[in-house]
């Protein structure tokens, strides 16, 4: 049986540049008002261990779009 751990710390990527931290696996992004091609992604680490999630790549077409989207 695998027990969940309590000691995850997650981080949060745009572009590779580190934009959030926190001790839960959720994060709400905010569109920049710059359109262009965003990557995001989550890293999960505990104990010195750490896992990259998929990356997923975000079109902003319009630099007037600033839609939140939830990012698990």
């Amino acid at each position: 049986e695998n027990a969940r751990s309590t000691n995850l710390s997650y981080q949060w990527f745009q572009n590779d540049a580190l934009i959030s931290t926190s001790n839960t696996g959720s994060f709400n992004w905010q569109a920049p008002a710059v359109a262009g091609n965003y990557l995001l992604q989550c890293r999960v680490s505990e104990n010195g261990d750490t896992i990259s999630s998929p990356t997923i790549s975000i079109q902003i077409g319009r630099a007037s779009c600033r839609e939140r989207v939830y990012v698990l």
